[in-house]
């Protein structure tokens, strides 16, 4: 029997349990839609995450508290006391050179009151050149003053959502508001950024570090920011912020981080989840191939009778094999079709509700080699038993 006789007599057996081959067909499906799916939504994460950080840009420093290892199977970060304050990120402005600015940053949740309405705002105690270093523009009003932060004057600048919030269509600039218990006075509002990492970052706040002390009792920052004149000179630069800041602090007490290895570390531990999310989804493609093995170990019970005719009138083994791995590789190649189809639409409406999703053509190339894959290994067993049939017995069997 020919290779195109093998098929045509593979579809009729296929067209004829219509509803038996669609439920066999259907792990494969669920299968090649999960690697899909998972595959894209983890390359989609980091895609936004790295776009998101390129953004900030190349010449961007942050010192953060402790210290952390981006080495080869780094990444952890050991408990340590925070011993970063204020004084060390005057220091840095004050001894290193070829820097733009610097901002020393503490984080914290504040309530916001204005009138009856009150929400819980992420905030940030920061200094003047926080807009310069961060590339933030103020599109209303203005961004507080060094006088502003020398004499911890309570003012406030806010983000796009906090003002729609509480405002609505209503003037903000020069009204007051009262954070956690004292009044301020919104001199600023900030230019939308949209979300970063999944935050929402035009709901928040910015007031000097001097009055976010004062009103927390937190005097240990999150970090300091430091913005370089010339990207090629991010490595020299970052020399300069250790030597400077070792003259008060130990090795392990700070670490400096440029844009480059904070996408670096990021991009390891994503790629590594999207091959475990992969991994994950692959399973059920495995168990989709065990679905299509028992489903052909019970088509060659059913048509052991017809098995034996066929051997009778000259049917060689091979024949037999051939027809019924044929079959196997249809309903994974079939079902692997429909799942990358599912799988591409299921990521769209993910991405367009949820998060942002990425179909790669390799995830979908591996998909389906793997389907097809997976109907041959799986078939090969159900077709060795039909072509080992005895045809005497197969003759008489009922």
């Amino acid at each position: 029997m020919s290779i195109v006789e093998s098929i045509k007599v593979a579809l009729d057996s296929l067209i004829a349990n219509k509803m038996r081959s669609f439920l066999t067909m259907l792990g494969v499906i669920i299968g090649v839609a999960a690697v899909i799916l998972l595959v894209s939504i983890g390359q989609g994460v980091t895609s936004s995450i790295t776009k998101e950080i390129e953004e900030l840009g190349s010449n961007i420093l942050n010192v953060v508290p402790g210290r952390i290892g981006f080495g080869q199977g780094k990444g952890s970060i050991p408990t340590y006391e925070n011993k970063l304050t204020y004084k060390e990120a005057l220091l840095v402005e004050k001894e290193v050179k070829g820097i733009v600015g610097v901002t020393p940053v503490i984080e914290a949740n504040l309530n916001i009151k204005y009138k009856n309405d009150t929400r819980r705002v992420y905030s940030m105690g920061v200094t003047p050149d926080f807009p310069k270093v961060r590339n933030w523009k103020v599109v209303q009003g203005r961004f507080f003053s060094l006088s502003h932060v020398n004499g911890a004057k309570r003012v406030v600048g806010l983000g796009q959502t906090v003002i729609n919030d509480l405002f609505g269509e209503e003037k903000a600039i020069g009204k007051r508001v009262v954070i956690n218990g004292q009044k301020f006075k919104i001199i600023g509002i900030m230019e939308k950024k949209g979300s970063f990492m999944g935050m929402d970052m035009d709901d928040i706040a910015f007031v000097p570090i001097t009055v976010i002390e004062r009103l927390t009792g937190l005097d240990k920052l999150s970090g300091i920011v430091v913005q370089v004149k010339k990207a090629e000179s991010v490595k020299k630069v970052s020399r300069q912020i250790e030597r400077v800041l070792l003259k008060r602090l130990s090795r392990d007490d700070f670490t400096v981080m440029s844009q480059e290895a904070m996408l670096s570390a990021l991009q390891r531990v994503l790629g590594t989840l999207t091959l475990m999310l992969g991994g994950l989804a692959g399973i059920s493609l495995l168990v989709g191939g065990i679905g299509i093995m028992n489903i052909m170990l019970v088509s060659v019970t059913e048509r052991t009778r017809e098995i034996g005719i066929r051997k009778a009138v000259g049917a060689k083994t091979y024949d037999i094999m051939l027809q019924f791995i044929v079959e196997s590789v249809f309903l994974s190649l079939f079902g692997g079709a429909i799942g990358i189809l599912v799988g591409y639409l299921g990521s769209l409406a993910i991405e367009k509700f949820l998060v942002a999703t990425e179909v790669t053509p390799w995830s979908v190339v591996l998909a389906f080699l793997f389907s097809a894959s997976v109907g041959i290994f799986f078939g090969v067993y159900p077709a060795y038993r039909a072509a080992k049939v005895d045809p005497i017995i197969a003759l008489r069997y009922e």
